[in-house]
C-alpha cells in the first residue's frame, strides 16, 4: 500500500491567540490532497504534533482539516501523528505508523525534502518517491498563487538559509537529528525531557 507522509513547516499564531497553519504547511496540506486524488497514494499520513504547546491543535490536525475543507477524502484513509515535533521525530513516529512493506511518498516543502528524506533513511525508512509540496500545487492547482502571495522572498531566503545549516549537520555529525531537536526544543521553551532516540 502506498502512504503519502506530509510533514508540514510549522504554525503561527495570529492576534487573538488564533492557532493557523503556516504558508508552507498550507501549500503541503493542499499538495496532499491534490497526490491522493491523483492515486499516487491509498493513505495519507499528516505528521506533526503540538508544537505550539500541548494546550493547543497539532499540526497533523491542523493540515487534515485545512485539506478537507478543500478535498473530499475519506477520514478511514487518513492517519494524524501528533507526537513529533520535528523531522527526527517525524520519522521516528511515522515509522511505528508504517506496516512491513508500505510504499512511502514523502511529501513536504521542497527546501525541506532533502533534509526529509536523509533522516527518514537513516531511521530505516526507505523513501520510494518525493514531492515538493509546492511543485505540485504549482502544476495542479489554480489556489497556488493565492497561498505563494504569503510567502515572501525574505522568508525563503531565511528557510532556505536554515535547511541548509541543518542539512550540514545531518551529514556531517547528527545523522538522526539529536542535536537538531535540542535546538528546536530550546527554540520553543519546551523542556529537553526523554528523548527517544
Amino acid at each position: 500500500m502506498n502512504y503519502i507522509v506530509v510533514l508540514g513547516n510549522g504554525l503561527i499564531i495570529l492576534k487573538d491567540n488564533v492557532l493557523d497553519l503556516s504558508p508552507e504547511s498550507r501549500i503541503t496540506a493542499l499538495a496532499a490532497g491534490v497526490l491522493y486524488k491523483e492515486r499516487h497514494g491509498q493513505k495519507i499520513i499528516f505528521s506533526g504534533g503540538h508544537t505550539k504547546g500541548r494546550n493547543k491543535a497539532s499540526e497533523a490536525k491542523k493540515m487534515f482539516e485545512f485539506m478537507k475543507n478543500k478535498f473530499s477524502i475519506p477520514e478511514s484513509d487518513i492517519i494524524l501523528e501528533e507526537n513529533s515535533i520535528d523531522t527526527a521525530g517525524n520519522a521516528f513516529e511515522v515509522k511505528k505508523l508504517l506496516p512491513d512493506n508500505s510504499n512511502v511518498i514523502l511529501l513536504s516543502f521542497v527546501y525541506h525534502l532533502p533534509r526529509a528524506k536523509k533522516i527518514f533513511k537513516n531511521f530505516g525508512i526507505y523513501i520510494d518517491k518525493e514531492y515538493a509540496s509546492d511543485k505540485v500545487l504549482e502544476q495542479n492547482s489554480p489556489l497556488y498563487d493565492e497561498f505563494l502571495s504569503k510567502f515572501t522572498l525574505k522568508r525563503r531566503i531565511e528557510k532556505i538559509l536554515k535547511e541548509m545549516f541543518c542539512l550540514l549537520l545531518v551529514y556531517s555529525i547528527d545523522p538522526k537529528g539529536k542535536i537538531l531537536r535540542i535546538i528546536t526544543l530550546q527554540t520553543r521553551g519546551g523542556s529537553l525531557g526523554f528523548l527517544p532516540f
